[in-house]
């Protein structure tokens, strides 16, 4: 930018100071340059708006051009359009010359033709239109600020004094195929939206009294005369009066008070620019000085003179302002306000005493000021010892009850006054009469009445006081009563908790508790109890709960109450756990139902839908029955084939019952052949031996084996049985296993043992649980089900030795 471009804007700094009417000029789009194949609009504006009819006049480099009309377009300008323009309204002043720049060349920084205090600024590094252009940089004083691949518009940021400067962009512009680097630059200089504030104050040396007015002046651009601000005054660097759109601060009367440092500060509405006023001193000049209080005599005897005076003394400024006088005793006025400065009592009395002050006004009462107080007392004669007797004794009360107190003395020498006081407190309950005794009632105690009280006897003139011995007032609290709509509930139950206050205070909130935990609050409502609903989660639930009263003063805690839990029954099973289950004749047979949840549930066995008790009672079949949840058979014959199920239950207090029903397995009987069973052991005894081979090929390969294992338990004395050296063996043959990670570990479950008195024919079972095979000529389910062998041993083969052990498997899918 040349020199000669920027001493032209820094011309325009200096502002019209004449009329607020006088027209400005702005373009649309706001700015300062344009290329010649674009166009751009040029208004007055004038504030406040002329009438329709107006006439405009435009000039161009102080030329006049025949434009009428209050906005004219340019499209496509020419180099020579660019220059200085100016609009004129009838015969008013010209607006400020507005500098328009017609660019043709290929890069062009944008930039607004005004820019004040607290704009948002925007400048654009934009190409000639038509052309593609690309990597935009933005400087600031020879400093990048921005950058853009592909954009050519900058915000710079919130425009302050400091934002003014040389500002340069470098862009690349196509040109045919090929992009080449420009430059161009602009000077930005940022106006002020208004001037630094001035105070200025309407007195030179104020009085205490006067009328003062501080004023807060600032000046506004004419370009942004309708800105709003906001005017705020401070004193010793506190705020005196806030932020308002007046720039005056008024004080009626002024003080003492109101000396110190005043600064005001200005800012627009929405606090883009802010600027504070230097300080000035203002020190206002006392009117009188503070009165002094004079007696004649003190202490006094009843009978005395008594004369008091209240001095002070007029600024010698004002010698002639004329003062008046009022005199008190204990706050309140004995002499109103005169032209005397004294007060006399000819023949004091004992009721004369007292602390004394005096005040001293102006005329208008726009001065007062009063003196220290002064004690005067008069001689006269001690009242005698207090007692306090109470109702109840001790002084142990509840809260809500009613106290009464008596408090006497033994003689009476005039008026007296009988006050019943917490301890330290100023505020009393005081009753005044010519007698020995004095009678106070509290109706309802409240909670925090809880202190220690005395009782204080003053005689009415000369305001002596006598106390009676400190006596401790103790009261209790009653606490609140939570009771529950059912104290034996089941998991999933609600249970409904009720909180009473028993405060004669209003509860403020109901708080409910369980332990420690808490469970929701609701607000008081006068003196209804509150109700709170709680669900019933699990069996650690059963308490205690408790709930917290909060009042204004305490918040008292209910006893705590304990519930009995109860979970109810679920998922009802029978193992073994598949729903068909072929069982040999003359075995033992024994079922046993369980429940996935469920506290000290009851069993019912079902065979062919009829309670399994009614068989048993009648004898049709050998059913044994042990404990509810075991159901056995022994031995098993043809009738009992069928259906089973098992039914599980419990039940509350209440008779609240809960039932889950079982699924329901069906049992099928098949008879036994030793024919049958000795000729497939024959045949099968090469082909066990085969299999046995490929077992312990595929051992050595750490592929998955199953065994099937037996511990024999013959009678002994003791009639126990222990089934531990083949659970030892086992548990070793596992670990051994389980060193080779390719195992798949096999699932066993160990029978019950049975006592051989009872001649049980099942010692040991092993169960081996394997996934099926998947294959082409293995047919699968979906759910990928695994397979299930069962193997028993007979114990009625064991007394006829080793070679007589008979091993019945049965598989199941």
């Amino acid at each position: 930018m040349s020199p000669l471009l920027i001493l032209i804007l820094l011309s325009g700094i200096t502002e019209n100071q004449g009329d607020s009417s006088i027209p400005f000029v702005s373009f649309d789009p706001n700015w300062a340059t344009v290329f010649t194949k674009e166009s751009v609009t040029l208004t007055c504006n004038v504030d406040p708006p002329e009438p329709r009819d107006q006439s405009y006049y435009w000039y161009k480099d102080n030329n006049f051009i025949r434009m009428y009309q209050k906005s004219f377009k340019i499209d496509n300008p020419i180099v020579k359009y660019g220059g200085r323009y100016q609009c004129q309204i009838s015969k008013g002043n010209k607006s400020e010359a507005v500098r328009l720049q017609v660019s043709h060349g290929w890069l062009a920084l944008k930039v607004p033709a005004f820019v004040f205090e607290g704009d948002e600024l925007y400048v654009s590094c934009a190409g000639y239109p038509g052309y593609s252009a690309r990597d935009a940089v933005l400087y600031k004083d020879n400093k990048v600020i921005g950058s853009s691949p592909s954009d050519a518009d900058f915000l710079v940021g919130r425009a302050n004094m400091a934002t003014s400067g040389l500002y340069r962009c470098t862009r690349q512009v196509k040109d045919g195929v090929i992009y080449y680097n420009y430059a161009s630059e602009e000077y930005i200089f940022v106006r002020e939206l208004f001037s630094k504030p001035v105070m200025e104050v309407n007195l030179n040396h104020p009085t205490e009294g006067d009328h003062m007015t501080i004023t807060c002046d600032t000046k506004l651009s004419p370009r942004r005369a309708t800105t709003e601000l906001q005017f705020v005054f401070y004193r010793n660097g506190h705020n005196v009066q806030g932020f308002s759109f007046s720039n005056e601060y008024d004080v009626s009367s002024v003080q003492l008070g109101d000396s110190g440092k005043y600064t005001c500060e200005v800012r627009t509405k929405k606090q883009t620019v802010e600027k504070r006023s230097n300080e000035i001193n203002i020190q206002v000049t006392e009117l009188f000085s503070r009165p002094v209080m004079k007696v004649n005599k003190n202490p006094l005897t009843e009978g005395d003179h008594m004369s008091i005076t209240c001095d002070t003394k007029l600024s010698p400024h004002r010698e002639t302002t004329e003062l008046q006088f009022a005199f008190y005793r204990n706050g309140h006025n004995v002499m109103g306000f005169s032209l005397s400065k004294q007060y006399g009592v000819s023949s004091v009395e004992l009721g004369n005493s007292g602390k004394y002050s005096c005040e001293v006004r102006t005329k208008s009462n726009t001065v007062q000021k009063r003196s220290n107080e002064i004690n005067i007392q008069v001689a006269a004669q001690q009242a005698s010892k207090v007692t306090v007797r109470l109702e109840p004794p001790q002084g142990q009360i509840y809260a809500g009850e009613k106290l009464e107190v008596f408090c006497s003395v033994d003689k009476v020498a005039d008026s007296l006054t009988f006050s019943w006081c917490k301890h330290n407190e100023l505020h009393c309950e005081g009753k005044t009469a010519r007698s020995k005794e004095q009678h106070f009632v509290v109706e309802a105690v409240p909670e925090d009445y809880s202190e220690e009280y005395q009782c204080i006897v003053t005689r009415e003139y000369t305001q002596d006081s006598i106390r009676s011995t400190k006596i401790k007032i103790s009261v209790s609290v009653r606490l609140p009563l939570l009771t529950v709509s059912l104290k034996e509930v089941a998991v999933g139950d609600i249970v409904v908790l009720l909180c009473e206050s028993k405060s004669r205070f209003f509860p403020k909130e109901y708080q409910f508790y369980h332990m420690e935990d808490f469970l929701g609050s609701i607000k008081g409502d006068q003196k209804a109890a509150a109700q709170f609903n709680v669900t019933i989660t699990s069996l650690t639930m059963a308490g205690p709960f408790i709930c917290v009263v909060q009042n204004n003063v305490f918040s008292p805690k209910s006893e705590g109450v304990t519930l009995f839990v109860m979970e109810p029954v679920e998922n009802a099973t029978i193992s073994p756990g598949i729903d068909v289950l072929e069982v040999m004749m003359e075995h033992s047979l024994c079922l046993t139902c369980s429940v996935a949840k469920g506290t000290n549930p009851s069993f019912l066995w079902f065979y062919n839908n009829e309670k399994v008790e009614n068989f048993h009672v009648s004898g049709l079949y050998q059913v044994e029955y042990e404990s509810e949840k075991i159901l056995c058979v022994d031995p098993v014959q043809q009738h009992h084939a069928g259906i089973y199920q098992c039914q599980a239950s419990n039940q509350l207090p209440h008779n609240k019952t809960f039932i889950a029903k079982s699924h329901i397995v069906t049992i099928t009987i098949t008879e036994r052949s030793y024919a049958v069973m000795g000729i497939g052991i024959t045949l099968a005894l090469p082909i066990l031996v085969v299999v046995m081979a490929l077992l312990l090929y595929k051992f050595s390969n750490a592929t998955s084996l199953s065994f099937f294992f037996c511990h024999f338990c013959p009678p002994s004395p003791g009639g126990s049985c222990s089934n531990t050296p083949a659970r030892q063996q086992e548990t070793a043959r596992h670990q051994e296993m389980d060193r080779d990670s390719s195992w798949e570990q096999n699932q066993y479950i160990d029978a019950p043992m049975e006592d051989p008195a009872n001649e049980k024919d099942v010692c040991y079972t092993y169960i081996d649980i394997k996934p099926t095979p998947k294959g082409p000529s293995v047919p699968t389910s979906e759910q990928g089900e695994g397979s299930v062998t069962y193997a028993v041993v007979k114990s009625s083969a064991i007394q006829g030795g080793p070679k007589s052990i008979v091993y019945e498997n049965f598989n199941a899918k």
